[in-house]
């Protein structure tokens, strides 16, 4: 995303820190609100933690509404398209399929990794 774009997000609901250019969301559902104007399309760029085999299934929900459902495996990246209904909306990120890189992949790290968005 740019810069404009990163600003109309705000982070809610299941989400780590800024990583320089991305979020980790953790476990199940992450939430996110953007802010625009009405009828403008706004473009998320997100890949998941899917190391080796390990494939993930992202359902995304707009508003309360099933926007898409992506399956996502290795270092794959989506983009999904959203046109805001009025000056705010609310995005979901869902995945049954979140697991922690010390699981996966022996490392030092606990976190179940779920949706990794692009800033």
């Amino acid at each position: 995303m740019t810069d404009s774009k990163s600003e109309i997000i705000t982070f809610a609901e299941g989400w780590g820190e800024d990583e320089g250019g991305f979020r980790w969301s953790f476990d199940g559902s992450a939430s996110l609100t953007l802010r625009g104007a009405a009828g403008s399309a706004v473009e998320l760029e997100f890949g998941a933690y899917a190391p080796g085999r390990h494939t993930q299934t992202i359902l995304v929900v707009a508003n309360g509404g099933l926007e898409s459902i992506l399956r996502i495996a290795g270092e794959q990246t989506r983009k999904v398209t959203v046109v805001m209904p009025d000056s705010e909306m609310e995005i979901w990120f869902i995945t049954n399929d979140a697991i922690s890189p010390r699981e996966a992949e022996d490392v030092d790290d606990d976190r179940r990794l779920g949706v990794r968005l692009c800033l």
